[in-house]
Parts: structure tokens; C-alpha cells; sequence
């Protein structure tokens, strides 16, 4: 193989290194994000069955005040015939879960999973918990727009710095084949006109 093959092969090995990098770096951060959002799903979901069904936090309630403090969280209820029911609906939901697949699986144990919102602006990490003795299933969810746009920024950072090293690896491969190799070209040329009989033929 030719010196600036290798050379070169050597550069890209470098830029592949640092793609993968990043693409391992974005997606453990990414799971430690949602990993953060299913223990907070965990710590929000009653072992037992909620109480009755509470007013929107933060809104006044029929007998004055304010229940419960804003929130991000969306709660319902999933009862045996799949007809849903809402127990918080925070201001702070830019829309309500799409529960329609949840409904639909019934899941038989607590399970996590992602959803949309019903208008398919916003993406939820869902928490779905069947309510034991019942036929009925509760639902908390939670926007992953803050995790979404985390990562949004660690992949433009991401590409910002990939972009910037693979310029520099370029224009060094450049400057090491056209200029650094220059001299061991005009001397491999040499040797091979000696080699053909140019004997007074001389490296520079």
C-alpha cells in the first residue's frame, strides 16, 4: 500500500473515531435523560389506586384557592371499556397524551413507554400502571421536550466539532501529501530513473 494511501486511510480512520464518539456520547446521555424521567414517572405513580379526581393544579378550584401548585404532568385513568378520563391535565402539557395505543395494549404490568400528544406536536415518556383489583389503568406522563431539545443542542455542538476536525484533518492530509511528501516522491522518482539506467540521474 502506498505511504499516502495510508496516510490518508489514517485521517479518516481518526474522523470515523470521532463520529462514533459522539453518536455513543448523544445516545448515553440521551438514556440518562430518560432515565431521569421514568424515576421521577416512578416516584409520581401510587402503588394503590389515586384518590378521587383532582382539579387542575394551579387553577382555582370550586371552593376557592388554588389546588395544587403548575405542573407538566398529565394523569388519566384508562377503565375496562378503554374510555379515558382525566385526573391532571397541567398547564404546563402543551397538549394532552394520545392514550389511544394504551388503551388498545392494556398492558398487564407497569411499563414505560413514549407517546405523542394528540395534535402530534409534543413527545411524552409515559408511564402506564394497571390498579390492582381494578380494570382500570393509570396513566402519567410527562413532556420530553426539555430531554428533546438537550440533545437537539448536543448534536449541533456535535456537528460543529466534527465539521471543525475533519477541516483540520483535511487540510493537514493536504499539506502532507502535497507538500511533506513531496521530497520522498522526488526521490522515489530518482531511484526509479536510476533503476531504468539514468545513471547520473540525482535526488535533489
Amino acid at each position: 500500500m502506498r505511504l499516502r494511501t495510508r496516510i490518508l486511510g489514517g485521517f479518516v480512520a481518526v474522523l470515523a473515531l470521532v463520529v462514533g464518539g459522539g453518536a455513543i456520547v448523544g445516545a448515553v446521555q440521551r438514556g440518562q435523560l430518560i432515565d431521569q424521567l421514568d424515576r421521577r414517572l416512578s416516584e409520581i405513580v401510587p402503588l394503590d389506586r389515586p384518590g378521587p379526581p383532582v382539579h387542575d393544579p394551579g387553577r382555582p378550584s370550586p371552593e376557592g384557592g388554588v389546588s395544587e401548585p403548575i405542573t407538566d404532568i398529565f394523569i388519566a385513568e384508562i377503565d375496562g371499556s378503554g374510555a379515558t378520563s382525566t385526573i391532571v391535565d397541567g398547564q404546563l402539557v402543551p397538549s394532552p397524551t394520545d392514550l389511544s395505543a394504551i388503551a388498545e395494549d392494556r398492558p398487564t404490568s407497569r411499563t414505560f413507554r413514549f407517546a405523542s400528544s394528540a395534535d402530534g406536536t409534543t413527545r411524552f415518556r409515559v408511564i402506564a400502571e394497571p390498579i390492582r383489583g381494578e380494570a382500570t389503568t393509570l396513566v402519567v406522563a410527562i413532556p420530553t421536550t426539555d430531554v428533546d431539545e438537550t440533545v437537539e443542542q448536543l448534536v449541533v455542538m456535535f456537528v460543529v466539532v466534527t465539521v471543525s476536525v475533519a477541516a483540520v484533518l483535511g487540510l493537514l492530509a493536504w499539506w502532507i501529501v502535497r507538500l511533506g511528501l513531496r521530497p520522498i516522491a522526488a526521490v522515489a522518482a530518482t531511484a526509479h530513473a536510476v533503476a531504468e539506467g539514468e545513471r547520473q540521474r540525482r535526488a535533489p
